[in-house]
């Protein structure tokens, strides 16, 4: 009796995104994601607080958000390579859900190092509220700019 065998395609036949396309997103995402918690930090200066006793409130904003980037960028591959061994298809809706929730996860773990970092919030729904806002601004760079790197 024969067995029915999911029959994968290599990995590398696979569609990746390319280093060059990573690059250009976490270039993009930390350039987007720090002007977004500045003008956040402008708006509602009680929940979003830049800098510390080292730290200059563009500094915070800017490291900050780095580590933020580089989650979000870092994160790609994986799912990614996930995907391409489950054979799933991720639609926009998809990757817009996943990134909201990882940016609100990103920004509430960097929140916690104050200290280090130069980000504090006042509650974890201003994370949610930052990482949705986070999430669009991201959707948007990789359609319009990453989306034009080859």
């Amino acid at each position: 009796m024969a067995r029915n065998r999911v029959i994968r395609k290599p990995l590398l036949e696979q569609p990746m995104t390319s280093f060059a396309q990573l690059s250009a997103a976490l270039f993009a995402f930390i350039i987007g994601n720090t002007l977004v918690v500045i003008v956040a930090n402008m708006f509602f200066p009680q929940a979003v607080v830049l800098g510390n006793q080292l730290l200059t409130p563009f500094q915070g904003a800017l490291y900050s958000m780095t580590i933020v980037a580089l989650m979000a960028v870092g994160i790609i591959p994986i799912v990614e390579w996930v995907a391409n061994w489950y054979q799933l298809n991720f639609s926009n809706t998809q990757w817009l859900a996943l990134y909201w929730v990882l940016n609100a996860g990103a920004v509430w773990l960097v929140a916690r190092f104050a200290l280090i970092a130069g980000l504090g919030i006042s509650s974890w729904l201003v994370a949610v509220v930052l990482g949705l806002v986070l999430n669009l601004v991201q959707g948007w760079l990789m359609a319009n700019v990453v989306g034009r790197v080859d």
